[in-house]
């Protein structure tokens, strides 16, 4: 390390390759720049800029009406909740414990399954959640659907609860003893 006054300096941490720019962009004809690629398009809408397009080719940007983003974020919540259900029971053999976690979530989802089905959600016997489509799109089409999907909302917190409980003592659902021992 002759030469060299710092660990920054001998693994090369001052050098930089690419220095910095702001993102420059075009829209609707009017060239904008922001320090980020995300921002915020008139005060309401919120934009990241992910990639740079082809040259030539522009970029639509479109809203979705709220019925199909309703419906898509409620099927990617059950996706993601069906998948942690398949996970979990395919560990039921090497980790008995495991049938403790699959009980808990079959448990939560049974005590939301009666207010879940007129939604068109309903729970399956292994513990994963059915949909069904067309029911779930003319639910969110009533008038009242704000206050009947907070049945969804509440369930998403009560599953999001226990999934950090796991994160935080995944030992309670694994066997597996843990040994301490004293300082000699």
């Amino acid at each position: 390390m002759e030469g060299l006054t710092s660990v920054v300096d001998y693994l090369g941490l001052d050098q930089t390759s690419v220095l910095p720019q702001n993102a420059v962009f075009e829209l609707n004809g009017e060239e904008h720049e922001s320090s980020s690629n995300h921002f915020t398009l008139g005060k309401k809408f919120e934009l990241t800029l992910k990639a740079v397009p082809e040259d030539g080719n522009t970029v639509t940007i479109g809203l979705k009406p709220d019925t199909e983003s309703l419906s898509e974020n409620v099927g990617h919540f059950v996706s993601g909740y069906n998948a942690f259900i398949r996970a979990t029971s395919e560990y039921l053999d090497s980790q008995p414990k495991s049938n403790y976690l699959l009980r808990e979530m079959k448990s939560i989802g049974a005590s939301f399954d009666r207010e879940l089905r007129p939604l068109g959600l309903s729970m399956a016997e292994n513990g994963e959640i059915n949909i069904d489509r067309s029911l779930l799109r003319d639910t969110i089409q009533l008038s009242d659907a704000r206050e009947k999907f907070s049945t969804v909302r509440r369930f998403t917190n009560t599953v999001l609860s226990k999934t950090d409980a796991v994160s935080l003592n995944p030992m309670e659902y694994v066997d597996k003893k843990i040994v301490a021992y004293k300082k000699p």
